[in-house]
């Protein structure tokens, strides 16, 4: 019995100082004001570097929004089995817009009313496209499909017509508000983030000719990315240009409270053992 006696302080003051060290653990996570603590970016098949990316730091958790623009984007298919894989195919245009992001500091954002409700790590818009895919019906050649925050939006495809070319593709998407909250859910959780996307519009067309499509002078401002149309074996390919955004992705773990909560645990058992042995 002495023995539990004389080391149950000791086991205290190791739980204590397991708080201390806990909080100041805590205290470093925002210790570095240039780590990056959320991230808005838009990639064309998850290629590197991406089409445009916004960083908020630290230091910039202010609950201020900071604006991306994103540059128009000319995207073509080619056909690789002709005119020695230069030929355009298909041609997707995605005008400019703009993503308004901000993030909390130590005080929660308020939640808007007119805003959909997401997590802190959400893609609120993909858009996924394709040429010379085989479908339901045998004059189907291509799609576009648009999924805005997980959810399928529009399908939309485009017919091989006999006598005629085909119709393009001309699609407008209105602005939309997103609260970002913590955790997994949104239920019972605080508002970490805002994000705001604004109209976009684009449209996509296909070569009516077996000639293709004529070359497009440039676009001011626009970026051109050439895609082959199909793989090495003819398959059609699906290309996704997409939004993402995320939030607190580098913040460190207080892994110095779990180590101590470890030797507390071990120690709490040997004096245990120790209780037993007397």
């Amino acid at each position: 019995m002495r023995s539990s006696i004389q080391l149950a302080p000791i086991v205290l003051l190791i739980l204590s100082l397991s708080a201390v060290l806990g909080e100041s653990a805590r205290a470093q996570i925002v210790i570095d004001p240039n780590a990056i603590s959320d991230t808005v970016k838009v990639t064309l098949n998850s290629l590197t570097p991406p089409i445009a990316q916004l960083n908020i730091l630290e230091s910039q958790e202010d609950g201020l929004f900071r604006t991306l623009t994103v540059p128009g984007t000319v995207i073509e298919l080619l056909d690789v089995n002709v005119a020695g894989g230069t030929q355009i195919s298909d041609r997707l245009i995605i005008d400019p817009y703009q993503i308004l992001f901000a993030s909390d500091s130590e005080v929660p954002l308020v939640p808007r009313t007119n805003a959909v409700k997401v997590t802190e790590n959400f893609s609120p818009l993909t858009v996924r496209f394709a040429s010379d895919v085989e479908g339901a019906a045998a004059n189907f050649s291509d799609f576009v499909d648009v999924v805005i925050n997980g959810t399928l939006a529009q399908h939309r495809e485009l017919l091989e017509l006999p006598t005629a070319g085909e119709p393009p593709i001309d699609i407008v998407l209105e602005p939309a508000d997103y609260d970002m909250y913590e955790g997994a859910t949104a239920a019972g959780n605080a508002v970490s983030d805002y994000l705001h996307v604004s109209q976009i519009h684009m449209n996509f067309v296909s070569d009516s000719t077996e000639q293709g499509l004529p070359i497009l002078d440039p676009i001011p401002g626009y970026v051109l990315l050439t895609l082959p149309e199909t793989d090495a074996l003819g398959g059609s390919l699906i290309h996704s240009y997409a939004v993402t955004a995320s939030s607190d992705g580098d913040v460190p773990e207080p892994t110095s409270l779990t180590l101590l909560a470890i030797c507390a645990t071990s120690f709490v058992g040997s004096v245990r053992r120790v209780r037993r042995s007397a």
